[in-house]
This record gives C-alpha cells, structure tokens and sequence, in this order.
C-alpha cells in the first residue's frame, strides 16, 4: 500500500533521478530504486511522493523511518528557496532554472557513491550504469516488490567474505585495473581508513586530498562523491557536459573549446565557478549538466550564445550593442588560443 509524504518547495523527481546509476523508470511516472536495504518504488503526485518499499520477502509495510529515509535521501531539509535565489543572481543560470524547475540534488550513501562512480567511468563513452547492475545481482542481496527483482549493493564485508569471486566479478565486468582499484578500496573500507561522517565534516578540499588518494579516483570522481555523497554543496565536477556548457555559454570566462580540459583549466574553471555561484556551485553545476546535456552533442551555434538564449547584462556604463558585442567576442577568441 503506497504511503505519501509532503514535499515544500520546488521539486521535480524525474530530473533528481538522473543523479544515481541505480534508479530506472518503472511505468506510469513510477520509479524503482534501492536505497540500503529497501526497494522502493516512487513517483510524484503534484507536491507529495508517493512510495512503496519492498525487502527480500516482498512488499513490507512502510513506516516513519521510511519517510525520514526519503527526506533525508532527496535532501528536503535544504534551504532550496535560498540555494535557488543564490545560484540564480547569475542571469544566465536563472534562466537556465526556468527550463528546469524543482531539480534536487540526492544525498547518496558515500561507499556506494564510490563504487558506483568508478564503474561508470570505466565506460569508453557514456556512463553505464549496465555493469553495475550486474555486480549487484551476484555480490549484492535479493529485493523483491511487485514483481520487480533488484540487489543491494554490497558491503565491503560482503565482497571481503568472498573476495576473489568479487575480484573475478569486478574484472569480467570492468577490466584488471579497475578491479584491482575496487579491491584495494575495499580492503582500506574494512580496515577502517576510511570515517564517512568523519569527511562529512572535514572542509571540502581537505575531503577531496583524501578521496584522491583512493586508487583509481581522478578529480572529477572525487568532486561527485564529495557532492552527491559527503554534502559539500561547493564541489563543481567537470565532466564533458559541464566543460561543454561552459565553454559554449560563458565564454567570457575565458576558456577554449575543446573536448577535455587540462588540470590547470579545471581548478581555474572550479574557482570561477565559485565565485559566480558562490557556496552552492553544486547546484548550479547539476543545471548545466542537465541544460547541456539536452541539446545534444552538436555545438550550440555562436549566436544563439549571445543573443537567443541567454541575457547578456553589460557592466554599469555600458550599453548592450555590437562594439560590447565585439569586445565580447575578441576577449573570447583570444583565450581560445592561449595555452591556460
């Protein structure tokens, strides 16, 4: 029986989903997830969600704790009005906000989050969140609700209590290297090197130095545990529609098109961020991927850039005409073709 709990603010669960690998539509505005130990299935109804919650015996009854669960799951005890108003004193981001309202960020379990992210970035293209389903079949516990069969993500005890077969797992699924960077992981989990809420309340580098030292984690795998995982609202990853969206719709933060970013252009591109959108970049970052990612891999035509679709604010004193427009441009081009 589907039990509700009451959502303020702004919220849109189909576009907070996207976040983590193991959500997938589940027919009729359902979706189906595993978060612990539970299997829910979940949809909005106007400002409520609706939910149901499933175990290794099936449909359980619902609770207050599930509620809690999920409030704390899609970070309900965010101030959304005033991250939204912050983020948005940017006019190109608040215009961006209106083609996507109510996007959420999720608070993600942070060993989960971790595993999770060194999968997908095993995919030569886009993440696929396919090998990881897979490992949660043979490594992980049963789910069952309605007829929908899921796992649970398994524990470091339990990939530890059978580690070679774990190990044989990971390398069928991922390759020799990134199995041999998950077992590393896992044996320092069990060892106890690493206090999850011991990082939540480190600062937000000081977070990142020590997620870098696991095997296998770049900065950008450590920026998105840090944010979907460890509630440092600051982190800004950088993958390739992020950089994309910044290249393409703020040139005038200097940076040149081109596929991938070097080091140097991702920490100067963190801290403009920053100082754009201040403490909630996080957010902000979620929007540009999201805005980004949906107009496709084809190049947002220059024009569009400037005039279409966003509203370009001149300094005090200036007028919004083509010698600005110019200036613009030149400032654009000329650090496209200087080395960062």
């Amino acid at each position: 029986m589907g039990r509700y709990i009451l959502v303020s603010g702004p919220f849109n669960l189909a576009l907070t989903m996207g976040q983590s690998f193991r959500w997938r539509p589940f027919g009729d505005g359902w979706f189906s997830g595993v978060i612990g130990e539970n299997l829910f299935h979940i949809r909005q109804v106007d400002s409520r969600v609706e939910y149901r919650v499933g175990g290794p015996d099936g449909e359980r009854q619902t609770t207050h704790k599930d509620d809690e669960l999920l409030r704390r799951y899609f970070r309900l005890d965010d101030d959304i009005d005033a991250i939204y108003a912050g983020i948005a004193r940017d006019p190109k981001m608040a215009t961006i906000m209106r083609e996507f309202p109510g996007l959420r960020l999720l608070r993600q379990d942070p060993w989960e989050c971790l595993l999770s992210q060194l999968c997908v970035a095993c995919a030569d293209d886009e993440p696929d969140d396919e090998p990881l389903e897979t490992a949660t079949k043979h490594l992980g516990s049963k789910l069952e609700l309605e007829g929908d069969v899921r796992h649970t993500f398994p524990t470091p005890e339990r990939l530890l209590s059978d580690h070679r077969f774990a190990h044989l797992i990971w390398k069928w699924l991922l390759g020799s290297e990134p199995a041999w960077n998950i077992t590393e992981i896992t044996k320092l989990a069990e060892d106890g090197e690493t206090d999850w809420s011991e990082l939540r309340h480190l600062p937000y580098e000081e977070v990142k130095q020590k997620l870098r030292q696991f095997p296998g984690v770049s900065d950008e795998t450590a920026d998105r545990i840090s944010l979907f995982a460890l509630d440092k609202l600051e982190a800004f990853p950088l993958d390739y529609w992020v950089w994309r969206a910044i290249t393409e719709a703020y040139p005038e933060w200097g940076f040149p098109e081109k596929g991938e970013p070097t080091d140097c252009e991702r920490r100067e591109a963190s801290k403009r961020a920053w100082q754009v959108f201040g403490e909630y970049a996080g957010y902000a970052n979620q929007y540009l991927f999201h805005w980004r990612r949906l107009h496709g891999d084809e190049p947002l035509p220059f024009g569009t850039r400037w005039r279409g679709k966003f509203r370009i604010t001149p300094p005090a004193g200036r007028q919004l005409d083509d010698q600005y427009l110019d200036e613009l441009r030149y400032g654009y081009l000329r650090a496209k073709y200087l080395p960062c």
